[in-house]
């Protein structure tokens, strides 16, 4: 029986665990969080995505919990109505497109549900501090002192990913950066926002404010430019002073929504940047999701590539079980196209055509391959 490791209990880390369930493999997770971590943007499960869905046995439960927006208000800078539609939102596109949008911490809990895990199979509060491989296995030292021995470690950790910088050095030259920041905030839904979003995208920054499911709170995103020189806040409180300081200058609602951070519920922030990797394995570990191949939230794909990713991974795990190394290289000869395929999105955004490209990129590999 094969020990696996899998660093990461979010939608790459779960998705993978749940494409290698029935192998007979004993799986663990590590996860940095005390629990599944909760708040986070609406995200959307397209093309191809979908179809990884059904074969996971989760497409049901996300169409049930799926956001049920029933369209979007553009706010100009003056706090005017520029542009108002019920056929599209700028979170989830246009509804034609059958896609479906959640709130991330929905597939969170979907995908754990579904893989079940017994709570020794989890490692909370706890993430990797080294990897000694060898041609046999992985030797894991982690932060709460744990020193045990796998035979594949996977890094499903996001785009700072702990399992990368082991593998390939925390100088982060693996990073590009877009010199745009976001954040993510959940607040409560004091002003009774019912099933719309509004936003401000000719703002700086640039905003969105929408309702969870069943309108439970607010989330909101806040997307600034910085100057390459000029790095972001690095702590947790700076950080959340800025965006309120930026929501004071904002139309509409925004400076009641976000003015005050002593009402933010959930709050993540982070500097954007693409992941370019030269592989996604060495030896006995590979990365799988944003620690691989992160295209930024800019795509809209990050969700879909993070799922298929994990599936193909476990699917060609499947086919080559002894032997991991033609699994791993097939893996990425499946999946490098995709990737760049969806990377494309981002040059598209400067002219307008990144529905076009998204409608290209979200079904450019086949499952069956």
């Amino acid at each position: 029986m094969s020990r696996v490791l899998i660093s990461g209990a979010g939608i790459a880390g779960l998705a993978l665990a749940n494409s290698l369930k029935g192998l007979g493999w004993h799986i663990t997770l590590i996860e940095q969080s005390p629990s599944l971590r909760v708040g986070g943007q609406a995200i959307d499960i397209r093309g191809v995505a979908l179809d990884v869905a059904k074969r996971l046995g989760v497409l049901e439960e996300l169409e049930r919990r799926r956001l049920k927006t029933r369209g979007v208000t553009m706010i100009d800078r003056e706090g005017n109505v520029m542009h108002e539609s019920d056929e599209h939102t700028l979170t989830g596109g246009y509804f034609a497109d059958q896609d479906i949008e959640v709130i991330r911490d929905e597939l969170v809990e979907v995908l754990f549900e579904t893989f079940a895990p017994d709570p020794a199979q989890v490692w909370f509060s706890d993430s990797i501090v080294d990897l000694e491989l060898d041609e046999s296995g992985v030797q894991v030292t982690t932060q709460a002192g744990k020193s045990e021995r796998f035979d594949l470690v996977f890094g499903a950790d996001g785009i700072n990913s702990p399992v990368r910088r082991s593998l390939f050095g925390a100088d982060q030259t693996n990073l590009r950066y877009l010199n745009r920041c976001v954040a993510n905030v959940t607040v409560p839904n004091t002003i009774g926002l019912d099933l719309w979003q509004y936003a401000g995208w000719e703002t700086e920054p640039r905003w969105i404010v929408y309702p969870s499911r069943e309108n439970q709170d607010l989330r909101a995103f806040v997307l600034y430019d910085r100057a390459e020189d000029d790095p972001p806040p690095a702590s947790r409180a700076e950080q959340m002073a800025l965006i309120a300081s930026m929501a004071a200058t904002l139309p509409w609602k925004v400076p009641e929504i976000l003015g005050d951070p002593a009402r933010y519920e959930q709050f993540y922030f982070g500097d954007l940047a693409w992941v370019d990797l030269p592989r996604w394995s060495q030896g006995r570990v590979a990365l799988v999701g944003d620690a691989a191949h992160c295209p930024t939230p800019m795509t809209g794909q990050g969700t879909s590539l993070a799922i298929v990713g994990a599936f193909v991974l476990g699917q060609e795990l499947r086919r080559h079980a002894e032997d991991y190394a033609a699994a791993f290289a097939r893996y990425e000869e499946r999946m490098r196209p995709f990737v760049a395929a969806n990377l494309k999105i981002l040059d598209a955004h400067k002219d307008d055509g990144a529905r076009g490209a998204i409608a290209y990129a979200k079904n450019a590999i086949s499952l069956d391959a």
